[in-house]
This record gives structure tokens, C-alpha cells and sequence, in this order.
């Protein structure tokens, strides 16, 4: 039988590799073949073989998420930039509720571009109950014009909010990928095939294996081929980089001996 390196079989490539030799071996007559057990095993892996299907991707609730993100983003940035026009003001009937409000904005903002988004999230939830929960603060962030600016802002993390919700229950609604446990198994199945094929025909010189051998010789010879062109060109573009690193090691040592001429 063909000698085929399964690992370099993508997992579409191998889900239409498998069916077509369980598609092929479920034409014959197993049992006249004396080769039904262990075929039989094979073709039960069917259901297992439609599992191999295309990548979800990302998830389309991933792009509204980042354009909401951005929009927070902006928002943040005019608190910051209000706040520092109100500072640069400086208006003496304001600098009350300026005091209340200037630290609350800094503790909750500063440093925030650095954080990650579970952090950044956690922040503005923190900023936000902080003012509801403080009714002076609430007021003195009404009188110095941030009013507007604080209500877009829960409007928009409230959406974020929800549509993080929606994606993660999508998302655990998807079928769990087996592509590995699958592969494996399918593989071994075919592999066990083959191994029975070869004995049944020494154990059986009478019986004609020849349709099926050639079927399967002829279905099996793309695939050996897009593995094999696969292997050449891994092997040619490390070979390329190994010959890169060694010019690059010699032009270091070049320079390195002349720098050392030189300074002699």
C-alpha cells in the first residue's frame, strides 16, 4: 500500500481523503474480501469524519465588540481632555466639585491605554458604580460639564457588556472541535485496513484484491503528492534560513576581525 504521511495532510485534505476510502471500500463485498471485520470498523468511523468541518472563525459579534471598544476609547479620552480644560479654566466657583472630581478621574484613568481589556473593563464598571453610588460626586461631575460624557459612556459599556454575554453563550453553543481525537482514530482505522488488506492476500491467493488495490492506489496518489510537496518545502526553506544565519555569521565574524585589526 501507498506510504502516506497523514501529518501533513491538512484537516479538510484528510476528512475528503478519509471518505473517499470509506466510500471506495464500502463498493466491495468485504465478506467475499474476507476482509469485513476490520473494514467494518472503518466504515463505522463515518459520522466521525463529518466532524472534520470548516473553522468557525471569528466570532460575528467580535467585530461590534472592537468598534464599541474604540467608541470607549474615545469617550475616555474626552473625560481626560475635558477634565484638563477645566483644570487649564480654573474657575474659582468650580474648584469644589473640581477637587472631588479631578483625583476620582485620575485614580480610575491614568494608566489606563496600558491595561488589558478585562482591566479596562473592570475600571469603568468601578468608575461608573462609583459615581452612582456618590451623590455629591454625581452632582459636582453634572455642574462641570461631564454629564454627557459619563451617561455615553455607561451606554456604551452596557452594550459591550451584553454582547460579551451573547458571544460567550454562542460561542458554548458550538460544537467542541475533535480534530486531533479524530484524526487519530480514523487514521489507526485505515491503517489497520491496509495491514488486513496485505495479509488477507497472502492468506488468500485464490481471491482477486487487484479493484480494489488499483482504486485505492489511484485515490490515495494526489494526496501522497500535496504531503510530499509539503515535506520538500519545509525542508528547502530551512535549508534557505540555515544558509541566511551562516552568511549572517560570517559577516559578523568579518567585522569583528577587522574591528579587532583596527583597534590593534
Amino acid at each position: 500500500m501507498i506510504d502516506l504521511n497523514f501529518n501533513k495532510l491538512r484537516k479538510l485534505e484528510f476528512a475528503d481523503y478519509a471518505k473517499g476510502v470509506i466510500r471506495i471500500v464500502g463498493k466491495y463485498d468485504l465478506e467475499a474480501l474476507k476482509i469485513e471485520g476490520i473494514a467494518n470498523q472503518l466504515l463505522a468511523k463515518q459520522a466521525e469524519v463529518e466532524e472534520l468541518v470548516v473553522a468557525y472563525g471569528k466570532h460575528p459579534l467580535t467585530e461590534k465588540i472592537g468598534v464599541r471598544r474604540n467608541d470607549r476609547d474615545k469617550i475616555v479620552s474626552a473625560i481626560v481632555d475635558h477634565l484638563s480644560s477645566v483644570q487649564t479654566a480654573s474657575i474659582g466657583s468650580t474648584k469644589m466639585q473640581l477637587d472631588l472630581v479631578a483625583p476620582f478621574v485620575h485614580r480610575h484613568f491614568d494608566g489606563l491605554k496600558k491595561a488589558n481589556q478585562k482591566e479596562y473593563a473592570e475600571r469603568i464598571h468601578q468608575f461608573l458604580s462609583g459615581i452612582s453610588a456618590d451623590t455629591a460626586l454625581n452632582e459636582a461631575l453634572t455642574v462641570l460639564g461631564f454629564g454627557v460624557y459619563v451617561g455615553e459612556l455607561k451606554a456604551i459599556q452596557d452594550e459591550m457588556d451584553q454582547l460579551l454575554k451573547d458571544r460567550v453563550t454562542s460561542l458554548a453553543e458550538r460544537p467542541k472541535m475533535r480534530t486531533p481525537e479524530i484524526k487519530r482514530s480514523v487514521r489507526e482505522a485505515i491503517e489497520n485496513l491496509f495491514n488486513r488488506i496485505e495479509l488477507a492476500m497472502l492468506e488468500n491467493p485464490a481471491i482477486d484484491y487487484r479493484p480494489l488495490m488499483n482504486e485505492l492506489t489511484e485515490w490515495i496518489l494526489p494526496y501522497q503528492s500535496l504531503a510530499k510537496a509539503r515535506v520538500t518545502r519545509q525542508s528547502n526553506n530551512a535549508e534557505a534560513l540555515k544558509l541566511k544565519e551562516n552568511e549572517i555569521q560570517k559577516k559578523e565574524a568579518v567585522a569583528t576581525s577587522a574591528k579587532t585589526s583596527a583597534t590593534a
